[in-house]
């Protein structure tokens, strides 16, 4: 703060500089949480969405402005919104959302279907419940599944022959259900063409 006037660091080049109006009080306990507070329920909710807007919350990347409470609302007394800001990086995001899935999953007792992918390469694993051991995994590394593609086939191409030959592999076992753990990383490109290939060769999850 510098008066009434918040100073807001998003990861933009320059910081953003917000006013406040008069009738509103902004703090900020730390610096990645912000309070506004004011008499005016509806005018705190706007200034607070306003402030919101400047760079909306986004998982995948870990950046953001995201609001995080209301505070305790007595009458007579001052509305409060808290804000927090977020301010991981890609890598650390995606690794918690990973670990939240694997938890959920954890707790289910289902066999796991783990993919990652690497700018180059796709990776698939299916572990026991617990984690502890793999069961079948497939990558496109493999001579195996490389020897499936024709030349110039690109990398989701490749990523649905790895999905086809995992299936192939787990059905050989006997497995097929599992809990479908993308490691953090999108539905989308190579994860959902591996993911899609798993399930028509006969995967289900």
């Amino acid at each position: 703060m510098q008066g009434k006037v918040l100073q807001l660091a998003l990861g933009y080049s320059k910081p953003i500089l917000y006013p406040i109006p008069s009738e509103i009080t902004v703090e900020t306990p730390s610096q990645t949480e912000i309070v506004v507070r004011g008499c005016d329920r509806q005018r705190v909710g706007q200034i607070a969405s306003e402030i919101r807007s400047f760079r909306r919350s986004d998982p995948y990347k870990g950046k953001g402005v995201r609001l995080c409470g209301r505070g305790p609302e007595t009458e007579g007394d001052q509305e409060e919104m808290t804000i927090k800001i977020r301010d991981k990086g890609k890598k650390e995001a995606r690794l918690k959302r990973a670990r939240r899935t694997r938890a959920r999953i954890a707790r289910l007792g289902v066999m796991r279907l783990t993919v990652y992918r690497s700018p180059r390469h796709i990776y698939a694993q299916i572990f026991t419940p617990q984690g502890e051991r793999v069961l079948v995994q497939a990558s496109s590394l493999e001579r195996a599944v490389r020897e499936r593609w024709a030349a110039g086939t690109q990398k989701t191409g490749r990523a649905e022959q790895v999905g086809q030959v995992l299936a192939e592999r787990a059905r050989a076992l006997g497995i097929e259900r599992v809990a479908f753990d993308r490691s953090g990383f999108k539905y989308h490109g190579r994860v959902r063409a591996l993911a899609e290939a798993a399930r028509s060769h006969g995967l289900q999850f």
